[in-house]
């Protein structure tokens, strides 16, 4: 274990130093009024970090961290230890522990302004009376958020120190960071793509840009999750993907047919994995605008808002209730 990575105090409450992990490069700066969150050149330098599609979005977490080894699927009794001398248990002092305590809230506080961002941008009148470079401001600091989460999520090495040291009883993650952050940052995104405003519309194909990229590498990595050992995953990424696939399925006929070749192998691929009733819907929505739209199939959107409709109207007419009430009857 390297001793270069040391833990340090923040400066501030959000930005936590380099030195908290492996040593690296630090992290871009952020310019506010950019949208370019996908590894696009900006005056022939590509930032570092600035990629989302390298890697998958969803990563493992806490399933695949079961054991101080970092084995994955392996019997415990199948571990053995190079050497005899057993691990002492690591004594954390009172100070330390008010350190990693204060670390801890601000991972806390960053939670909690993500959710109030979220409920901010839900109000149609905050929304609209905010100018578009105070959006790009906030726009900027939630790709920061969801970088950082990522970068923290992805050092393996660094979450398995801060365990061994006694910062918490299990590897620290930020997975409801990263997956909180991009929930957002998509609904803004997909929100300014739809808006008409002329302050907007000079925004949109850098808005397309960026947005599109990041909705297939969030559906590319929730494809790649293992139902089998990391379910907290899936089900913290899993809104996001239905968002996704709402969000798309809106787009405008024109940018809904020329993303289609992309969007539509990773829609295909879901149908692998456990659908819940909600991931289900948005995916059912997605096909049926590809057929319409793709295919030349009129009328395929229509039909399943009918449905749809029919059958929430069958709910809370109680018919459908009726009748499997009555089915019952009819089998004593």
């Amino acid at each position: 274990m390297s001793p270069t990575a040391s833990l340090t105090l923040p400066s501030n409450g959000f930005d936590f130093p380099t030195s908290l992990g492996s040593p690296q490069e630090a992290p871009p700066t952020v310019d506010e009024k950019s949208l370019r969150i996908n590894g696009n050149v900006e005056n022939g330098a590509v930032f570092e970090g600035e990629s989302i599609i390298r890697q998958p979005s969803p990563k493992p977490m806490d399933d695949e961290l079961q054991s101080p080894t970092g084995t994955v699927g392996h019997p415990l009794e199948e571990f053995k230890p190079s050497s005899n001398l057993q691990q002492q248990p690591v004594v954390v002092t009172a100070a330390r522990r008010r350190f990693f305590n204060r670390i801890i809230s601000r991972c806390v506080l960053q939670l909690l302004m993500i959710e109030t961002v979220n409920e901010l941008f839900s109000n149609d009148t905050v929304y609209t009376n905010i100018p578009s470079t105070e959006l790009l401001r906030l726009m900027g600091l939630l790709k920061r958020s969801f970088q950082f989460a990522r970068r923290f999520n992805e050092d393996k090495e660094l979450r398995m120190r801060l365990w061994r040291e006694g910062f918490m009883k299990q590897p620290p993650n930020l997975l409801k960071q990263e997956s909180g952050s991009a929930a957002t940052y998509v609904s803004i995104l997909f929100r300014m793509f739809a808006d008409n405003a002329p302050e907007r519309l000079e925004s949109r194909p850098d808005i397309e840009a960026a947005l599109v990229p990041l909705c297939k590498d969030i559906i590319a990595g929730y494809s790649s999750l293992a139902e089998e050992s990391q379910h907290r995953n899936i089900m913290a990424w899993r809104p996001v993907v239905v968002d996704v696939l709402e969000g798309y399925a809106t787009f405008p006929e024109d940018a809904f047919r020329a993303h289609t070749p992309g969007f539509y192998p990773l829609a295909v691929d879901l149908l692998s994995k456990d659908l819940g009733q909600d991931l289900r819907g948005a995916l059912l929505v997605v096909l049926r605008r590809v057929g319409e739209v793709g295919l030349g199939i009129a009328g395929m959107t229509k039909a399943g808002e009918q449905g749809q409709d029919s059958i929430i109207g069958d709910f809370r007419d109680g018919s459908v209730a009726g009748d499997q009430e009555a089915a019952a009857r009819r089998m004593l």
